[in-house]
């Protein structure tokens, strides 16, 4: 989320905190389920999923 341009926005600190809350629900609960074939891409998607944690 670090493409956002956060300093141009006029939204708070606190809406971003639940902006960032928000993306990081909709991300694990979208993937939870899903299963990841190659090993390169499991790790990138596991490595992604940690650093939203």
């Amino acid at each position: 989320m670090r493409n956002l341009h956060r300093e141009l926005a006029l939204i708070s600190s606190a809406a971003w905190e639940q902006i960032e809350a928000e993306v990081a629900r909709t991300f694990k609960r979208s993937v939870a389920g899903r299963r990841v074939v190659a090993a390169e891409q499991r790790q990138a998607v596991v490595s992604l999923v940690e650093s939203i944690n």
